[in-house]
Parts: C-alpha cells; structure tokens; sequence
C-alpha cells in the first residue's frame, strides 16, 4: 500500500512539529508549513502528490478559511479532504467552514486518537469517491463508444439499404423480377440490422451470449464437430460434452483445415473465431462451397458489432458463446435453450 501524503499547516511550530511526529509514527508522509502563501504555493505545484490538508484557522499571513476559499477555486484541488485545527470551535465558524468545502474540524488540543480517526475516515471517504469516479469513467467511454458505432450503424447499415429501397420506389413504375429480388434482399438486410441493433444495445446488460436463432435439440444430436486452436478450450469442452452430453460424439480440431475434407455435414459445428490457418467465418464459407451448412454456434473472446454483422451474413449461424465461459454458461447457451431469434439469453 502506497503511503499516503498528508499536507500540515500551522503557525505554532512546538504543535507542528508534534503533529508531524504523530503522523509519521502512523505512516504517513509529512510536508510541514508554519506559513499558508508558502503552502499553498507548493499545493499549487504538486496537486497530484496530496491526499490531505490539515490547517490551522487563525495565522497571521493568511486564515485558514482564506486559504481553503483558494484551495476550492482550483478544480483539480477539490477532491484533497481539507480538515481544520482550531482551539476555539464556533457554530457559525463551523457552518463558514463546511460552506467553503471543509471536511472535518478537530478542537485543539487534540487526543492522537481523533486526529489518527478523521484522517483515516477522511481518506477512506476520498478513496471511495476515486473508484467510483474511475468506474463512472470507463462506464462513459464504453457508452462512448458504443454511440459512435451506433452512429456508423444507423448511417451506413439501417440508412444505406434504406435509400436504395426509396431511390426505386420513387421511379413509380412496375418492378420487374430483378428489382423486387434485390428489394426483397435489401429488406433481409435492414430486418438483420434491427436484430444487431437490438443486441448491440442489450449489451449493457452483461450477457454472455447472443442467439440469432433457436439451436437444435441437442438429445437428438449424434455427432458435433468442434474446432479451436486452443487445446485449453479443446479438453474444457470435453468435459463439458462428458458431462451434460454424454451421448453425443465430439470430433474435436486444432486446426479447421483439417475440418473442410470431412464428408458427410456435421449435425451441428462449434467454432472458433480467430484461428491462425482460417478463421471460422472463412471455415464456415468454405464449407458452404461443398453445400455443408450445419448450425453452427461461434466462440469468441469478445462479441462486436463487425462479428455480428459478418455473423448474420450466414443462414446457418445460430449463436455467439463468449469465452472464457463456465459451465453454467453452457448449459444455459446449450439446455436452458428457449431464447428466440435476436433474444439475448
């Protein structure tokens, strides 16, 4: 654990110097102040190293109120804990202190137990209020980003197809047997979209797999092929099948190269998505090109908005499972199987 920096201020030097030996006695790192312009000269110039502020009210240069007035004018010095001394404590001094953004007030003279609490409690309150601002951050550019992509989406995936539908429409004359195929492709294409749209937003939710159709029942399944690179991911799906599936057979392939000289289509195919030799939209291409389309569940580190769209290019991809998945993962992607179509399970 890192020590903490705590900033002390205060004229009389007999009680500065004993708080500073308190304070280092308790761990922490002490820079010491009898005069405030002097301190917060060097607040100003090293915002970044102090995690709290412990000042005195009276002093003759600058009172403590001023000097906290200064500190809180500076965005980046808000979040410091600013504590006061102060020997005589006044109701309305108080309510003037915690207006100016003071976080606490210890009486002088002090026990070393109540300076030792206000400043653990102080710095604590500080360290929540930092995760949650971080957490809130990372939250904002993934929201960020997923806007932005959302934006490209809605241009050129929703709007494109759209625009070329209205462009033929607008000739108002009879559709010949060409224009009402390519109609009918580009309404396929915007009905994909919506389904991608739909998961994109869903996301937020957390799930861990998207289903774009209902997989077979797999108590009537004989034979799965199974391909990844990975041989980590190849015996943890093993055990899976040995588990929940114990009558399927799984023909298991480091390499999905191999896959394409099977000779009969598989009754359902799991594959991963980047693999060194081919990646498993380009095995599932190629075996289109021998009239294989077996339902097909991909695997992947993580789900974004090129897979889908590549995915939904295929009649016969079912779902996306994220890894690296449990086994409660699987049985709710492979059993617990009664999602429909675009649902997120």
């Amino acid at each position: 654990m890192k020590t903490r920096n705590i900033l002390v201020i205060e004229d009389e030097l007999d009680l500065l110097n004993s708080i500073k030996d308190i304070l280092e006695l308790k761990g922490y790192h002490v820079f010491d102040f009898s005069k405030p312009q002097s301190a917060l000269n060097y607040i100003n110039e090293n915002k970044n190293q102090i995690d709290l502020i412990l000042s005195d009210i009276m002093m003759p240069e600058m009172s403590g109120f001023e000097l906290l007035r200064e500190i809180r004018s500076n965005s980046q010095l808000d979040l410091i804990p600013f504590v006061f001394l102060t020997a005589k404590i006044k109701e309305d001094d108080v309510r003037h202190g915690f207006a100016l953004g003071a976080d606490d007030y210890i009486k002088k003279p002090f026990e070393i137990s109540v300076l030792s609490n206000s400043i653990s409690a102080q710095l604590k309150k500080r360290d929540s209020f930092l995760a949650l601002l971080e957490e809130n951050s990372k939250k904002v550019k993934v929201a960020t980003n997923t806007f932005d992509q959302l934006s490209f989406f809605n241009s050129h995936v929703l709007r494109a197809p759209l625009a070329n539908i209205l462009t033929i429409l607008e000739e108002k004359k009879p559709l010949n047997e060409e224009e009402t195929y390519y109609i009918k492709e580009q309404a396929k294409r915007i009905d994909r979209a919506v389904m991608l749209l739909t998961s994109k937003m869903s996301r937020f939710k957390g799930e861990i797999d998207y289903q774009i159709k209902k997989l077979p029942d797999f108590n009537l399944l004989e034979e799965v092929v199974f391909v990844d690179d990975d041989n980590f991911q190849v015996q943890h799906i093993k055990m899976l099948f040995e588990r929940f599936f114990p009558h399927i057979k799984l023909n298991c392939f480091s390499n999905p190269l191999e896959v394409i000289n099977i000779k009969h289509e598989p009754q359902l195919l799991i594959t991963d998505i980047n693999m060194p030799e081919m990646s498993g939209f380009e095995l599932i291409e190629t075996l289109s090109s021998k009239e294989f389309f077996p339902p097909t569940v991909i695997l992947t580190s993580s789900i974004d908005l090129e897979d889908l769209e590549k995915a939904m290019s295929f009649d016969n991809v079912f779902q996306f499972l994220r890894k690296p998945f449990t086994p409660s993962d699987f049985k709710k992607a492979f059993i617990n199987n009664k999602g429909e179509p675009g649902s997120i399970n």
